[in-house]
């Protein structure tokens, strides 16, 4: 029997409103509870910022854009390789995917993979082949990488499409990242799992299954794979899917990478369909190099959707601090003091 609780509650705020001849109005703001790591979140009215913007802005830019170096004819000679050490080949090949190191890491093993060689791919026009590719891809670097390194480590695939969603670079790539130090919602989720297992008894993620199986946040099941909106959600238009029995995604079956390829080519439909463009990608897998505990939890993939592109528009909120809830700075606090006192304080 499922124990999972659901909490919400609703928050009213009132204001004499300028839009209402400044009579009183209310809101209800929905605040909820996840029942997994007990962070809240807010449900308040929209705010616009799925407003799709006026004339096709994506598609000039995208018509503008001047091949980069992950394009063909670049990306073999003007993108870093891989050490000898993990593979003499210097870069994994799978398809149209090619995998390659980060230029500017962010862990121990930080690599790019681009799914193809076309400067840039539609949401709607991503074949499952493609990400099937970029998938096998990414769980090879996993594997060779562990193979050769024995402390435990914790894999994630990740991907910022476009500028919206934090992205530097318009050719469509994903970030397979694998690390000893897991990252804040990474440590967080498994944690919080084994303390539900240990103190129910039971598994969090299939009771989660058992209790949103005939509920209104239910999407489908495919193979061993469980998608759903989730009750407390980390961004707008979030997809989850739990996926497989347990085992990291360097364990992933052929026919499970071939599923999960299926489930985010449906969700990238499902955003453009509804008229947006941009998005955040985590998968967040079991560590590997280590046991395997009794009621763990098991990969799991989250997407939200970005503000829709508009000309000009950057963000520097990527993956890393929507969905893994982790600080990423490109200068040190001591720097910023430094500069700051050379400037201000000479």
């Amino acid at each position: 029997m499922s124990v999972l609780q659901f909490k919400r509650q609703q928050i009213t705020a009132t204001i004499r409103n300028p839009l209402h001849n400044f009579e009183l109005t209310k809101d209800t703001i929905e605040v909820r509870t996840d029942p997994l790591t007990g962070r809240t979140m807010r449900i308040s009215k929209a705010k616009g910022l799925d407003k799709v913007p006026e004339g096709s802005p994506l598609t000039d830019f995208v018509d503008a854009a001047n091949p980069c170096f992950f394009c063909a004819g670049r990306v073999e000679n003007q993108t870093p390789m891989l050490p000898e050490t993990i593979l003499s080949e210097g870069r994994i090949e799978e398809g149209e995917a090619m995998l390659f190191p980060n230029l500017s890491g962010f862990g121990r093993y930080s690599g790019v993979c681009i799914f193809s060689r076309e400067h840039f791919i539609y949401l709607n026009q991503f074949t499952e082949n493609q990400i099937l590719n970029a998938l096998h891809a990414c769980q090879r670097y996993f594997n060779r990488c562990s193979a050769v390194d024995h402390d435990p480590l914790y894999p994630t695939v990740n991907g910022n499409y476009l500028l919206p969603a934090g992205s530097s670079i318009l050719h469509p790539h994903l970030q397979p990242y694998l690390d000893p130090v897991p990252t804040n919602h990474h440590r967080e989720l498994l944690q919080a799992t084994s303390v539900y297992f240990h103190r129910h008894k039971q598994v969090f993620w299939d009771d989660l299954r058992e209790t949103e199986r005939q509920g209104p946040r239910f999407l489908w099941e495919a193979n061993n794979t469980f998608w759903h909106t989730p009750f407390a959600p980390l961004g707008f238009n979030e997809i989850n899917g739990i996926l497989g029995s347990g085992e990291p995604f360097t364990d992933f079956s052929e026919d499970l990478l071939r599923t999960l390829a299926k489930g985010l080519q449906l969700v990238f439909r499902f955003y453009a369909a509804i008229g947006h463009n941009s998005f955040n990608l985590t998968l967040f897998s079991p560590p590997v190099n280590m046991p395997r505990p009794e009621g763990g939890m098991p990969c799991l993939v989250k997407l939200v959707s970005r503000p829709v592109f508009n000309s000009h528009y950057r963000n520097d909120v990527t993956f890393f601090e929507k969905l893994h809830l982790e600080s990423m700075i490109d200068r040190s606090p001591e720097e910023v003091a430094s500069e700051f006192r050379e400037k201000m304080l000479a």
